[in-house]
Order: structure tokens, then C-alpha cells, then sequence
């Protein structure tokens, strides 16, 4: 069974990151000056690192978009409920805070504000861009038809927008649309949703070398005319694939593949259950697997479900969700997962309802895929195929549609969003590969020791001494015998003589006893007797039998040093301490080097003889029961 976690950012702020890893300048310092790296000049008055470090610059948005590269998540446009956005913010993976970018600092004009929208990272020739396209401006009838880039190729210290020159078949006004990188064809896959008056369905590509449009003409089964649908492209086999949205009536649940070698389009058959019909939600593609997350469903319905696609058995799998575990002896399952500095050097893009580039350099893992063909390499070929469960581990995000979904190394990051009129700003990652947790389940070598002696007590194997008592063998084991007790120990050792005969005679002693000592040294079993106080005169000392055999016991522990042993049968013996027993007892404490049990006879005879002294009936209780003193203190 495969584990996911789900974790939210602690969103720290400038005091948990070192100055060394970031710098916060006053935008108008005028000891510092940038260099646009375009045409050279200088930008007298803008540190060229004047990045803040803000943790209360959290955007309220839906239908923004949310684009990964060098790990910085930079965020763009979007609705907060009044107006569109047009702030570019950053979101630090590694430091997980945002940081706020001086608009003075990034050059170039920036596009209008706007959602709906997408923004696509296309690395090609060393360059990195995001190439955002169309959207709603929130004027006229039509959607944005226009193209944006943001070069982020130096990193969030020196950025810059562009107003590409685009030729050829551009798609013309568009919203709710979807766009994907196709790494192999150095092109931006658009999939037209809206554009403001109708739905439509035609696909047109951007190469973004030449930033020259095509419309990409396809056969096979093109999908209905829809718009907030999502979309996402599987990198190892460069399919694009589409699913759901609104196509003005209802919302959808399908499926489409367009296999961008030869652009044809297909339906193919997916196992599992399906999704709910649903618009808004998110794609994201992450070593074969595609990850469907939240959307709106019938009667905007927004959802909060994780489906998981495995794209080489085309197979929902079967996802649940549990608690967070906690473990009194190591950390929360999740604290392990969520590390950062395992991120992988390749870099995933967003599509904002729509979907998440996978990362190259990890196509040839399918995690997924992997522990499913390993659950059935064991399975009985003639049983209907079940997919693989995967377990979601902690508290994911809440009801949502209109949020983004960006994958960055192996964890899937989701931002904002609305669920009806509340707008959210919230952050989660999913940690599509938690690292095993280390845990120490199997047992010591004290506790193998513990629980495998007992099979040896009075066992013939491994025996290297057999103890004759009574004419009763009892078997025993040398180097047990010498750890537990300094008797055997010198009894085995120097120059006695049972250091060197194999049979070992125990005199005055009872064989049952000696049996109950030995079952005490192999498994640590304390005798157990049930001794009352008050008894026949006829017994020994006015005491049982059993109370006898502890007397016995004591004898033989004082007797093989055996001190633990010796203050077990103290305490069983404590209750019996009375009028009737003291004298014995003490003359037993006194044979056997009982301290503890001398101690109490005394103290019974000092509080006896000032009863008598007062004239008092000899009490038959110990003295401590009757005035209600607590002995265990003894």
C-alpha cells in the first residue's frame, strides 16, 4: 500500500531565514543601481536585490496562476471577489515564505491584470520563460487575445517582461482555456475553452523559439466544446491530456489523449471509478501518475477530493484518506516528509485550472505504476484486476475550484481557490513520495534475550550443568547462572570443585523450591503466593504452608545471592507480621540477612510494647494496619 502525505507550509517569516540566503534593501537606496539585462542600462536608484521578505503579503485569489521555476513559485493575476490582479508574487519553495517583489525591480511593461488566464514555463536553450496567454480583463465582450512573457531565466532578482512579436495562427480570444509545454515539439499546446461567447475546441501550438502560432490540425476523436477543463501532459509518452469543464450545459467528466507525434486524438478506456463531473479543478503530472484535485460540481458544488490517475494501467486508483498518525517514540509521519532540500534540479509549470507539467529527468520513475505491478506479479491471473490503494496521510486542503496546482521535484503544491463567495490563501503540498520512516520494530538483543530464556529453563539443550536435588535433575546453563548471581558465579569459577564435574549436588534443599528459583532466574517470573495472616496453631510459627514455602524461597535466594528474589519474598511475607508471628519472623530476618523484613519486626515489637505499656489489648494486627500507616514506604 502506497502513502501520500499532505502538509501545510509553516509560512515563515524574515526571522527564521538567514541574511545570507536573503536580502531586504529599501527600494530607494541610491548607493545601488541595476543593469536591464536586454539593453544595458542602468536603472539608477533599484538595488538589483531588492527582494522583501513578507509573510503577510498572502494573496485572497481564484483563477490566478501559479508557475514553478528555480524554486520560486511565482504567482500572477487572478479575482479576489472586486477586481483582477496584476501583482506578480513569489512564493520561496526552499524558505516557504513569500517574498515580495518591488515592481521597480522587474523590467519591462507588465501585462494588465487579469483571470482566467494561464502561464506556461518553457525552458528551451537555456532560457526559461512563462509565457502567459489570454484571460479576462474584466472589459469589452470578448476575452484577452494577447501573449505575455515573463523571462525568470536570472532568477527572481532580475526578471523581465516581454511582448513577444507573435506571428501565424494565433487562437484569438481566450478564457478558461488550458495551455501545457510540450517538451518534444518546443511548443505550447493551447486547447481553446471560451471566449466570452461561446465555447469552442480547436488546439493551436506556440513555438517558443520563433514565437510563430499553428493551428494543429487532428484526427480522431476531438473532444466537445468546453472551458474550465484541465489539462496536463504525461512527458515520458508527450500525450495531452484533457479532462471535464463546463461545456454550457453540464459539467464533465471525460477523458482525451492527444498523442502530440502525430496529433491524434483518442478516448481510451479507464478503469476505476470515475471522477464526479466537475469544473475549476486541477491536473497535475507527476511521474505517470496524474493528480486530480477539488473543482465545482452540480449546483457549484466545489469538492475536495484527490484522484490519482495511473496513465500506464489507465486506472483510477483507489484513494483513501486517514488521520494524521502520531507516534509517542518518533515524530508525526509528516514531519519527516516535508524536506525540501530534496528537491529535484528539474522544474514543473502550471496551468491554472487546468494543469502541471511533469519533470523530465524523472520520467523513467513511475512510482505508482512500480508498487502496482509488484502487488500483482502475485495475484491470481484468473481475478478481476483491483487497482492499488493509496493512502492519504494528513489534512488536505478544503473545498475549492478556481485554485492552481504546481509540481515541484516529487510534492504537488495548491494554492487559493474560492469555494463560493469565499475566496481563499491558503497553501498545501502533497508529498507524492514521503521518505520511509525509520522506525525500530523488530526486537533487542535484551528483549530476544527476555523472551527466548524461558524456552530454555530446565532444558536439556545447550545444558552444560545439571543440578541433582532430591534425586530430581534439574538441567541449567553455566554462563546464565554466573551473569544473575555471584554464588554461581564463584561456584563455576577458581578452584571449587563444581567448576569441573558436569553434576552438581544441591543438599538440604527441596527439589520444587529449587525448581521455583530456577524458573525465576529464566524468565524473571515472580512466585506467585497468596499468603493470609492469621492461621492454625498447629502449623510451624503459626504460619501456612504457603507462607512456609516463601521462607523456603528467601532461604535459597539469601543463599545464592539472589537480592532481587530476597526483597519479592519479603514483600510476601510483610502482610504476616503480627502478635502471633513476630518473634519467628525476626529470628527467620535475622538467619537470612533479611534487612528489610528485620526492620518491620522491630517496628512491630517497639509499637506492641507501648500498647502493652498503656494497658491496651495486645493487637493481632501488625501495628501499622491498625493506626492506617502506609508500610510500602518500609
Amino acid at each position: 500500500m502506497s502513502t501520500m502525505h499532505w502538509q501545510k507550509p509553516s509560512l515563515k517569516g524574515p526571522n527564521s531565514i538567514s541574511a545570507s540566503s536573503l536580502i531586504a534593501l529599501p527600494a530607494d537606496d541610491p548607493s545601488f543601481s541595476s543593469v536591464d539585462p536586454a539593453s544595458g542600462a542602468k536603472n539608477l536608484g533599484i538595488p538589483p536585490t531588492a527582494v522583501f521578505i513578507d509573510p503577510h503579503v498572502t494573496p485572497t485569489i481564484k483563477n490566478h496562476s501559479a508557475t514553478h521555476h528555480a524554486g520560486i513559485i511565482y504567482v500572477y493575476g487572478g479575482y479576489d471577489g472586486r477586481r483582477n490582479h496584476k501583482t506578480l508574487q513569489a512564493f520561496d519553495v526552499r524558505h516557504q515564505c513569500w517574498r515580495k517583489i518591488n515592481p521597480r525591480c522587474v523590467h519591462g511593461v507588465p501585462p494588465p491584470g487579469r483571470n482566467g488566464h494561464t502561464a506556461t514555463l518553457a525552458d528551451v536553450g537555456g532560457a526559461a520563460h512563462v509565457v502567459i496567454i489570454g484571460g479576462w480583463l474584466g472589459t469589452g465582450p470578448l476575452a484577452a487575445s494577447d501573449t505575455h512573457v515573463l523571462d525568470v531565466s536570472g532568477g527572481i532578482q532580475c526578471l523581465r517582461w516581454i511582448a513577444p512579436d507573435v506571428t501565424g495562427s494565433p487562437p484569438g480570444p481566450c478564457n478558461m482555456h488550458s495551455a501545457d509545454f510540450v517538451r518534444g515539439k518546443g511548443e505550447v499546446y493551447v486547447f481553446r475553452g471560451g471566449n466570452g461567447r461561446e465555447y469552442l475546441n480547436d488546439l493551436h501550438a506556440l513555438d517558443v523559439r520563433t514565437y510563430v502560432w499553428r493551428k494543429v490540425d487532428t484526427t480522431g476523436s476531438v473532444p466537445h466544446p468546453r472551458a474550465n477543463h484541465s489539462s496536463a501532459v504525461v512527458e515520458r509518452t508527450g500525450e495531452l491530456f484533457i479532462f471535464g469543464g463546463w461545456n454550457g450545459k453540464e459539467r464533465l467528466n471525460d477523458i482525451h489523449v492527444l498523442d502530440t507525434k502525430n496529433s491524434t486524438w483518442s478516448t481510451p478506456h479507464i478503469k476505476g471509478v470515475l471522477p464526479h463531473p466537475r469544473a475549476g479543478m486541477t491536473l497535475a503530472s507527476l511521474r505517470d501518475c496524474l493528480f486530480l484535485f477539488g473543482g465545482s460540481g452540480t449546483s457549484s458544488k466545489c469538492f475536495h477530493d484527490l484522484q490519482i490517475l495511473d496513465r500506464n494501467e489507465m486506472t483510477w486508483l483507489d484513494v483513501s484518506v486517514q488521520e494524521e498518525p502520531v507516534h509517542s517514540d518518533d515524530r508525526p509521519a509528516s514531519a519527516s516528509s516535508f524536506d525540501e532540500s530534496l528537491l529535484d534540479a528539474g522544474e514543473g509549470h502550471h496551468l491554472p485550472g487546468t494543469g502541471v507539467g511533469s519533470l523530465d529527468k524523472l520520467r523513467a520513475e513511475s512510482l505508482v505504476a512500480h508498487r502496482c505491478r509488484d502487488l500483482r506479479s502475485s495475484a491470481n491471473p484468473n481475478d478481476e484486476e483491483t487497482p492499488e490503494t493509496i493512502t492519504i496521510v494528513g489534512q488536505g486542503p478544503g473545498r475549492r475550484a478556481g485554485h492552481t496546482a504546481t509540481a515541484v521535484g516529487r510534492n504537488i503544491y495548491v494554492f487559493g481557490g474560492s469555494c463560493g463567495s469565499d475566496y481563499l490563501s491558503d497553501f498545501f503540498v502533497l508529498d507524492t513520495d514521503p521518505p520511509p520512516e525509520m522506525r525500530i520494530s523488530k526486537p533487542s538483543c535484551q528483549q530476544l534475550l527476555e523472551s527466548r530464556l524461558r524456552h530454555f529453563f530446565n532444558d536439556e539443550e545447550f545444558s552444560d550443568v545439571i543440578f541433582k536435588v532430591e534425586g530430581r535433575r534439574i538441567h541449567g546453563h553455566r554462563i546464565l547462572l554466573s551473569l544473575v548471581s555471584d554464588c554461581f558465579r564463584a561456584m563455576f569459577s577458581g578452584g571449587f570443585l563444581e567448576s569441573s564435574i558436569k553434576e552438581i549436588e544441591i543438599p538440604d534443599c527441596s527439589s520444587d523450591i529449587f525448581l521455583q528459583m530456577m524458573e525465576y532466574l529464566y524468565t524473571g517470573q515472580i512466585p506467585e503466593v497468596v499468603v493470609e495472616s492469621g492461621c492454625s496453631s498447629d502449623e510451624v510459627g503459626g504460619l501456612s504452608s504457603d507462607a512456609l514455602r516463601t521462607i523456603q524461597l528467601l532461604e535459597l535466594a539469601d543463599r545464592f545471592m539472589l537480592d532481587h528474589l530476597k526483597q519479592v519474598c519479603e514483600g510476601i511475607l510483610k502482610p504476616l507480621v503480627d502478635a502471633h508471628t513476630c518473634e519467628f519472623m525476626l529470628d527467620v530476618a535475622l538467619r537470612m540477612n533479611a534487612l528489610q523484613l528485620e526492620q518491620l519486626c522491630r517496628f512491630y515489637q517497639r509499637n506492641c510494647e507501648v500498647a502493652l505499656d498503656k494497658g491496651e489489648e495486645e493487637p493481632h494486627k501488625a501495628p501499622f494496619e491498625a493506626d492506617g500507616i502506609n508500610c510500602d514506604s518500609l
